[in-house]
């Protein structure tokens, strides 16, 4: 398990994340993830799969982060079987997967993605498939 309650930011002025993965083809599985100040999970490279993991209660050094957040590098990443959620009764985790913009043909399949505090998919990709995800 992972848990940073830190709120601060990092050397490059960002919220701390639990798991951060900027290499190719890379997987991320069976993990939990929680109370990060940022997003709980970042992919920022290109055909890469997150399976398997709960991400829960991040977003604790403010509003926008995710469970999981695929960023702009991460094309043709596959999202599958992830649990995100934020079971607390003020909740700070914007959303379950943020696949952000420029972000291109990513797979987010069979996901629970709720309870969150605004929308369980943040999509602002392009060409992303989305089945079978638990919304709420």
């Amino acid at each position: 398990m992972i848990r940073s309650s830190a709120t601060t930011d990092d050397a490059d002025g960002y919220k701390c994340t639990g798991i951060e993965n900027w290499a190719d083809l890379s997987t991320i599985t069976g993990n939990t993830v929680e109370l990060c100040g940022g997003s709980g999970i970042v992919v920022g490279a290109t055909g890469c799969t997150c399976s398997g993991n709960q991400s829960r209660l991040n977003g604790q050094g403010g509003t926008g982060y995710a469970g999981i957040t695929v960023n702009s590098q991460g094309d043709e990443t596959t999202v599958t079987g992830n649990v995100c959620n934020d079971i607390q009764t003020t909740k700070t985790q914007s959303y379950g997967i943020d696949i952000q913009s420029g972000c291109d043909r990513c797979n987010v399949v069979g996901n629970m993605l709720y309870p969150i505090l605004t929308t369980a998919l943040n999509d602002n990709g392009s060409n992303t498939g989305n089945t079978g995800n638990i919304t709420a």
